[in-house]
């Protein structure tokens, strides 16, 4: 049973493995504070404030151990922004033994009473599928035990999801976060990987013709035609 994670980042009651992630940043902090303890300790172990006489006039420890704590607590809060966001539009998938049966989501068919069902949160637990029938809206990919995201009252996997926010660049394959892109029909390039697959020169303000998915430029695609 994989407990869902909730849109601010924390997980639920009773989880296992993923409860010890989710506390991840509190163990973080206690290592940095350790960490910085013991180089106090040495500190004193050496006689440092005593070599000084200065009569407290250096640093205290308490002094010292400010920019290390305002550090942490800034890096923290970066971090449980960042879980925050990544959490925002998807959770993790469920799987349970189920005493109340409704049809599958997707075949429309009955689960047998001693089978196992998924459920959603996003979609409400008025909604179930059999476990092999809880894929990608788009490709079909299986969900199960995967990290799925919930959009237009179906499933997706995460590739095709970010698809539907951003183009993907056809050159690289990676997500195009910029506004200044080359777009053709349905097809998206970074700037700089808009170019000939044959000869790979730059056809940003040149003639190109895009054949099944492939940029070429003119002279490239004549040859493979001939």
């Amino acid at each position: 049973l994989i407990n869902d994670v909730d849109c601010d980042g924390s997980v639920s009651d009773g989880v296992g493995d993923d409860g010890g992630d989710g506390h991840r940043n509190g163990d973080d902090d206690d290592g940095v504070d350790d960490k910085d303890g013991g180089d106090h300790s040495n500190g004193d172990d050496n006689g440092a404030s005593d070599d000084d006489g200065d009569g407290g006039d250096g640093p205290s420890d308490d002094d010292e151990m400010v920019m290390p704590m305002m550090l942490v607590m800034v890096i923290n809060r970066w971090l449980s922004i960042t879980v925050s966001l990544i959490n925002e539009n998807f959770v993790k998938l469920s799987i349970t033994p189920m005493t109340q049966r409704v049809a599958c989501e997707l075949c429309k068919g009955a689960a047998p009473a001693d089978s196992p069902v998924v459920y959603a949160d996003r979609a409400g637990y008025n909604k179930q599928w059999h476990p092999t029938c809880f894929v990608c809206i788009k490709c079909s990919e299986p969900l199960v035990d995967l990290i799925y995201f919930w959009k237009d009252g179906a499933p997706w996997c995460g590739r095709h999801y970010c698809e539907s926010l951003r183009p993907r660049c056809s050159g690289c394959d990676e997500i195009i976060f910029s506004e200044d892109y080359q777009r053709v029909e349905d097809l998206a390039w970074h700037r700089k990987h808009f170019i000939c697959e044959g000869c790979e020169q730059l056809l940003s303000g040149r003639a190109y013709i895009v054949t099944k998915g492939q940029l070429l430029c003119p002279t490239c695609s004549k040859s493979k035609r001939s």
